[in-house]
């Protein structure tokens, strides 16, 4: 079984012309400015976002496929990483999430920071608290605009 998860998996690596999501570096850097406001460093600071990156496997996992690209050795999640690599990339060892949505017909891009498990309610928690107490639904709609935490 081994073997052939393990050619699934180079099936999967990208091609040299990858079908990634493109964005130009000046979108990308103005949206990176645009996430890292003042209400998202209220929540977190980026020094919060990488020591708590580092201790969750798919975040870790991720950048060091985008930086070096090495691959867990584990078929599983080796496989893991390539399903998500081509929507993702890495910014001063920030894990970001590219989205493509259609709003009234026209196909916009959404760029969001993945958060890491262990700032996942503190985010929430943060969000909700900073905006008034808004209820459930408010709260993840606003989370939604700047973050996602998969899994």
């Amino acid at each position: 079984e081994n073997g052939r998860l393990r050619d699934h998996i180079n099936k999967l690596r990208p091609s040299k012309n990858p079908s990634r999501l493109r964005l130009s570096p000046e979108y990308r850097a103005e949206a990176i400015n645009e996430l890292w406001d003042s209400d998202t460093r209220e929540i977190f600071s980026i020094d919060d976002y990488i020591t708590h990156s580092r201790l969750d496997m798919d975040i870790r996992e991720l950048i060091e496929y985008h930086e070096s690209g090495k691959l867990p050795d584990n078929c599983r999640r080796a496989r893991l990483v390539l399903l998500r690599e081509h929507n993702t990339f890495v910014d001063k060892n920030i894990l970001y999430v590219v989205s493509e949505y259609v709003l009234h017909g026209h196909k916009e891009m959404r760029i969001r920071i993945w958060v890491p498990h262990g700032l996942a309610l503190k985010c929430i928690a943060q969000t909700h608290t900073s905006q008034g107490h808004p209820g459930i639904f408010k709260t993840c709609e606003i989370l939604r605009r700047k973050f996602t935490c998969p899994n």
